[in-house]
C-alpha cells in the first residue's frame, strides 16, 4: 500500500537520523537490497542528503551521506551484476541475445568496456538499477564495470546536495527568513548551476556514446559481420544490418 510505504520509509530515515551510526550501516544494507531487487534509490538518496544534513550540518552532512552513498552504490551494482552473470546470464541472454539494442550494448562494452561503463554511469537518465542486470548479461569485465562505476559519483553527489539543499530551503524560509536572503539565495544559486552541471554531463555522455556507436557501425559494415552462433555462451558481435538506434 503506498500510504504505508511512505511511513515505513519516513519512519526508516527518522531513525537514521537519530542514530546515525547504526543508521548508516542499516542504510547501506536497505540501499543493496534496492539494487538487487531493482528498485530505484532515488527517495533514499534525497532522504541521505535531507537527514545527514539535519543531524550534522549542510556541508560535512552531505560529505558523509555522499560517502555513505557511494560505499552503498558500489556494493549494490557489483552485487546485482554478478548476481546477473552467474545467476541469471544463460537464460536471459538466450531470449535477448537478437535484440538489436543488447547486441550493440554487448559490441561497445567489449571493445571499450571501462569506457562504456563510465558514460552510462555519468548520464542521470541511466536507470541504474536496470544498467547493473544489464552490465551483467553483456561480456563486459567485472574488473572494467567496477572502475567505469566512478562515473555515478557526479550524480550521487547531485542527489545528496539536492536533498540537503530541499531542507536548508526549508529551514530558511521557516526560521527567521528575513534575515537569511543571501542564504537562500546562494542555496538555490548552487542547486541551479547543479543541474547545468549534470545537464552537460548527459549531453557529454551522450555524444560520447554516439561517437562510439557510429565507429562500431563502420567496423561491422566494413568486416560484414553477423550473428551466426545459437550458443548462449558465444560472444555476440554486431550485425550489419542492425536498426540506428543509439546506445543512450
Amino acid at each position: 500500500h503506498p500510504t504505508f510505504s511512505v511511513d515505513l520509509l519516513t519512519f526508516f530515515l527518522e531513525w537514521i537520523e537519530n542514530n546515525p551510526w547504526d543508521g548508516s550501516i542499516a542504510f547501506i544494507i536497505a540501499y543493496i537490497i534496492c539494487n538487487i531487487l531493482m528498485i530505484p534509490g532515488i527517495i533514499l538518496s534525497l532522504g541521505a542528503g535531507i537527514i545527514y544534513s539535519r543531524a550534522i550540518g549542510f556541508w560535512a552532512g552531505i560529505c558523509f551521506a555522499s560517502g555513505i552513498l557511494t560505499i552503498s552504490c558500489f556494493f549494490g551494482a557489483s552485487l546485482a551484476f554478478l548476481n546477473a552473470r552467474f545467476l541469471l546470464r544463460k537464460a536471459v541472454v538466450y531470449l535477448i541475445r537478437n535484440h538489436g539494442k543488447f547486441k550493440l550494448i554487448d559490441a561497445a562494452v567489449k571493445k571499450h568496456g571501462f569506457k562504456v561503463v563510465f558514460l552510462f554511469r555519468l548520464s542521470p537518465v541511466t536507470p541504474y538499477s536496470l544498467f547493473n542486470y544489464l552490465m551483467g548479461f553483456t561480456s563486459v569485465s567485472f574488473v572494467d564495470y567496477v572502475l567505469g562505476s566512478v562515473g555515478m559519483i557526479p550524480n550521487i553527489f547531485a542527489y545528496v546536495y539536492l536533498g540537503a539543499s530541499i531542507h536548508n530551503i526549508y529551514e530558511i524560509s521557516t526560521v527567521n527568513p528575513e534575515n537569511s536572503e543571501f542564504l537562500l539565495i546562494i542555496t538555490i544559486l548552487g542547486v541551479i548551476i547543479l543541474v547545468i552541471t549534470i545537464i552537460y554531463f548527459f549531453w557529454m555522455a551522450r555524444n560520447e556514446l554516439r561517437k562510439i556507436t557510429k565507429q562500431l557501425r563502420e567496423d561491422a559494415l566494413a568486416n560484414n559481420l553477423t550473428l551466426t552462433s545459437d550458443d548462449p555462451n558465444a560472444p555476440l558481435t554486431l550485425d550489419s544490418n542492425e536498426s540506428n538506434d543509439d546506445l543512450l
